[in-house]
């Protein structure tokens, strides 16, 4: 089984898994990055009609309804990361009316539906340079234990907080998603990432959703195409590297 306590019912059929060094996951979370299958195109118009923050992230151009916002970019929002807030499933703005609307026992799981975004330029190597820089090779080796579509890995290390699940395909890595140990803190938390286009995106939200991190990730996909803008030239499709 996966190193955690009071697991949910979508984690009790975890597999025993193989574990990673201790260090990995702790020096390298904020590093972790994959690549991600093309989604639908960006609309040709704006879908922000009205109070809407510009942003550009290393060549993305965002144009975001300010209320998703805890702070906007400030000046003109070049080549700033930006945070974002929405609630789980349909990623309606987390905004006081909208959180005091959700009923009070979804919230006893701490995060309860927030989910919270980061897009940023990657100011690091890829992941593959990573696990070379610490593990000695360029890809994962070895069979790893599956659970719900995602191979597993974890510390041996009692200290410890982070499992880590990935998705390969074709000997390639795919996805990357670390976990916080349930036990370890209040309210243990999921982290996703992945590239979309040039920018590194990062997905927070509540360990108790960990079964929907598939759908978590393709309403995140849907929610960044409908709110970039492309050149008036029209790229060509697009290569989610």
């Amino acid at each position: 089984m996966i190193a955690t306590s009071n697991k949910t019912n979508a984690e009790r059929a975890a597999p025993t898994v193989r574990r990673w060094s201790s260090g990995l996951i702790a020096r390298s979370i904020a590093l972790l990055v994959a690549t991600v299958p093309a989604h639908a195109e960006a609309p040709s118009e704006p879908a922000c009609k009205a109070d809407c923050v510009q942003a550009l992230v290393n060549g993305l151009h965002l144009s975001i309804p300010r209320v998703y916002f805890a702070s906007p970019p400030k000046g003109d929002g070049t080549n700033h990361d930006i945070f974002l807030s929405a609630l789980l499933p349909d990623l309606a703005p987390a905004t006081r009316k909208n959180r005091l609307a959700v009923p009070s026992a979804v919230w006893g799981e701490g995060w309860g539906p927030t989910l919270n975004m980061l897009i940023e330029e990657p100011r690091a190597a890829t992941f593959h340079t990573i696990l070379k820089a610490h593990l000695g090779r360029d890809v994962l080796t070895g069979s790893y234990p599956i659970w719900d579509g995602l191979e597993t890995a974890s510390s041996e290390d009692p200290h410890q907080q982070n499992d880590g699940f990935f998705l390969r395909e074709d000997d390639k890595l795919n996805f990357i998603m670390t976990c916080t140990i349930n036990g370890t803190v209040n309210f243990p938390a999921c982290v996703e990432f992945f590239f979309y286009r040039n920018a590194l995106v990062q997905l927070t939200f509540g360990r108790h959703r960990i079964s929907d991190w598939r759908s978590i990730r393709d309403s995140a996909i849907a929610f960044i195409d409908r709110f970039t803008i492309l050149p008036s030239d029209r790229e060509g499709p697009r290569d989610a590297r």
